[in-house]
């Protein structure tokens, strides 16, 4: 093909771009796509070679991705047509490359591919939080599709990614899958869940639940996420908290109980105060009691709260309580 043959890459590359894809041709093209010192020629060949039979469209997608241009490797994942399951590692390879191009390049067209491969590329990715970005534009039901197929893994680390994929879908079938995965049989799928369920309020029920859950880890992070919530089951979990077994849970609850600061929570904490949690309902009332405690909200300044001489009030109780235990000591 003598007219191939002309010094100019723009003229080579405009005759590219109208040839004919015979199999004399497509000869021709895998030769440029190995050889040719000009980067837009060797793109020009891997894009012409996306419309070739299969055979050649795999063996110019493995050529092209093995390229040391990224401008090639960019131009032949731009041209893959309706990628599936026979174009798996090549969308893996194009998601993971050195080169931010080449791996947008991959996740437009793993996005675009039906869910069960999107799903495996996205797993076998190196870079979620670039997906995260890349798939941010794409509709909420796409999103609890791929969701669904990553519940359903067998690893934890696939069903945790999931729990991702449905906090960020913002749709009932992502709610469902989050809610479910607070029942996980694994711990980190579980509290991961529970992170994805902050300030959702339509799941306060099952983060409840999740303050009764064996391990402590969990009960932190439902204590964390009911901080979050303005439910009634929030305070109620909280409260029943500030008995937990574990320090960094009761830590965890208090702290959360100091985010939510009102005076309906301040009367709540002190007629919900037993032996065990005295200590725990005093600090709470306290350092509500201090400036800059509880959620911040646009409006008029609201009432200083006498939340002070409230714990102080419910500590002295508890102390006057603590001295009639103690045994009286015998006459001398």
């Amino acid at each position: 093909m003598r007219l191939l043959d002309d010094p100019s890459a723009a003229s080579r590359a405009s005759i590219l771009r109208r040839l004919e894809l015979t199999t004399a041709n497509i000869s021709v093209l895998h030769g440029l796509l190995a050889n040719d010192l000009s980067a837009s020629i060797r793109s020009e060949a891997a894009r012409s070679l996306a419309h070739a039979p299969a055979t050649d469209r795999r063996t110019a997608l493995n050529a092209a991705l093995a390229d040391p241009s990224p401008a090639v490797r960019a131009a032949a994942v731009e041209a893959m047509a309706e990628p599936g399951t026979a174009e798996l590692e090549h969308l893996v390879a194009a998601c993971n490359d050195l080169d931010l191009k080449v791996r947008r390049a991959g996740y437009r067209q793993a996005a675009a591919a039906p869910a069960t491969v999107t799903w495996r590329v996205i797993r076998d990715s190196s870079r979620r939080l670039e997906w995260r970005e890349a798939l941010a534009e794409h509709a909420g039901e796409q999103l609890a599709g791929l969701a669904e197929e990553g519940m359903a893994s067998d690893l934890p680390e696939d069903r945790i990614l999931a729990t991702e994929l449905a906090g960020a879908a913002g749709t009932p079938e992502g709610l469902a899958l989050g809610v479910s995965a607070v029942t996980d049989v694994d711990a980190a799928v579980r509290g991961a869940a529970l992170t994805q369920l902050r300030s959702v309020e339509e799941a306060a029920e099952a983060v409840l639940h999740a303050m009764d859950d064996p391990v402590s880890s969990v009960r932190l992070e439902a204590a964390r996420t009911l901080g979050s919530l303005d439910h009634d089951h929030a305070v109620i979990g909280l409260v029943k908290g500030l008995d937990d077994r574990d320090m960094a849970v009761r830590r965890g609850c208090i702290e959360a109980l100091v985010s939510c600061a009102s005076a309906e929570l301040a009367r709540r904490l002190a007629e919900a105060m037993t032996g065990s949690n005295s200590d725990a309902v005093a600090e709470v009332l306290l350092r509500m009691g201090r400036p800059g405690s509880g959620r911040s909200a646009p409006g008029p300044r609201p009432q200083k709260l006498p939340l002070p001489w409230l714990a102080r009030r419910c500590s002295t109780r508890h102390e006057s309580s603590q001295r009639r235990k103690q045994p009286r000591p015998w006459p001398s």
